[in-house]
């Protein structure tokens, strides 16, 4: 966020939003942040606040800074063993039975489709961080500006459509609907998607 605010990037994907009068604030999807074991290591289900509370973890800070926010009025408090700021690493841990933590779906799609990891959703309704485009305001488009912005939003849009931002009822992933096919459409055109500009 620092480079898009000083104007050493044009754009940049982002949790959000955060307030700044330097980028605008595009949502681009929301993905789902699941708790994941080794299969077999806790019984199916969702995860209650209270075991959630309960459960020693394994978390980035920044991942703990999300979470902290998005948990923040349900009376949630996690109890981080360990920091770790390595995505990949702890991905390794969780497999091999070394540590429980939080992820984001997206994150770990891939590993649940091979039985690697199981990945639980957090309360009934499940928690969910929004992810977007911060576009500098002070810089005119481009058309390498609009065609990094068409690539990102449809990649996003192909992962939303195959199931990988999110779990379903079943506990499996499935489709949610988002706003990346909606902000696809204007990347590359030369207009900007729809955006909230923030104070």
């Amino acid at each position: 966020m620092n480079w898009l605010s000083e104007g050493r990037i044009d754009l940049a994907v982002m949790s959000g939003p955060v307030p700044n009068r330097k980028y605008d604030f595009a949502p681009l999807f929301e993905e789902e942040m699941v708790l994941v074991t080794r299969p077999g290591t806790r019984p199916p289900g969702i995860v209650t606040g209270e075991e959630l509370s309960h459960t020693p973890l394994v978390l980035g800070d920044g991942l703990r800074t999300a979470m902290d926010a998005l948990l923040a009025g349900r009376g949630i408090e996690l109890k981080v063993e360990i920091e770790l700021n390595d995505h990949e690493t702890i991905r390794l841990m969780v497999q091999q039975s070394a540590a429980v933590s939080i992820l984001p779906y997206s994150s770990v799609a891939r590993e649940c489709a091979q039985g690697l990891i199981e990945a639980r959703r957090l309360t009934a309704d499940g928690i969910f961080r929004t992810l977007a485009l911060g576009v500098r305001v002070s810089r005119s488009a481009s058309l390498a500006r609009d065609a990094v912005a068409h690539t990102i939003t449809e990649v996003v849009a192909d992962m939303e459509t195959g199931g990988r931002l999110a779990l379903g009822s079943t506990g499996r992933s499935a489709p949610r609907r988002g706003r990346a096919r909606e902000t696809a459409s204007y990347a590359g055109t030369g207009d900007n998607p729809p955006q909230r500009r923030r104070a």
